[in-house]
């Protein structure tokens, strides 16, 4: 497996030998969904009984085990670990106005991101994008919105993978002045 670990979308190549020779896989199966085709190659071993094949992470599968078995009986498998989507917002709390930074990682690569502030979707950043890089990863600055109070803020990527952070709407006015000399 290559790479071994990425978010759901990730590209990831299976290679093995030893297998029958020139016939097509029985069954190729990712933690329980079935993998039915490749995004290169097909699922056929070639004439000396080797394969290399790649294909999409498809959403659904959060464990780590890949098998694969060809109409010989002959069995393998391989792990890989799909990462769970996390975000950070930064920083934690602030008046309504203000600007916040919601980063995430571990999402479906180059999948638009449905975030949420508190009730309040966000559908555009002031820098950053609600769009994931091939990792998997997206960063966006935005102004927090007046009438939330709350402190809920989620993205949710196209797979339905979510991932939740918190934000405190502080008062106007509230922030704390430095203590100075006189």
């Amino acid at each position: 497996m290559s790479p071994t670990k990425g978010p759901v979308g990730a590209t990831v190549t299976l290679s093995g030998t030893g297998f029958s020779v020139s016939t097509k896989l029985k069954s190729l199966v990712f933690n329980g969904v079935t993998i039915t085709s490749c995004t290169s190659s097909s699922l056929k071993t070639s004439g000396t009984g080797s394969f290399s094949w790649t294909f999409k992470v498809s959403g659904g599968t959060s464990g780590t085990t890949v098998t694969l078995k060809d109409v010989g009986g002959q069995t393998a498998s391989g792990t890989f670990t799909v990462r769970m989507p996390s975000i950070v917002v930064t920083p934690s709390q602030g008046p309504v106005g203000a600007n916040v930074t919601v980063s995430g990682t571990g999402f479906s690569v180059s999948s638009t991101v449905g975030l949420v502030f508190d009730g309040v979707a966000i559908s555009s950043c002031t820098s950053g994008s609600l769009t994931t890089n091939a990792t998997g990863a997206f960063s966006c600055t935005f102004a927090v919105p007046s009438g939330p109070s709350g402190t809920a803020v989620t993205a949710t990527d196209a797979g339905g993978q979510t991932a939740t952070g918190t934000f405190t709407v502080s008062p106007a006015g509230s922030q704390r002045a430095s203590p100075s000399c006189w």
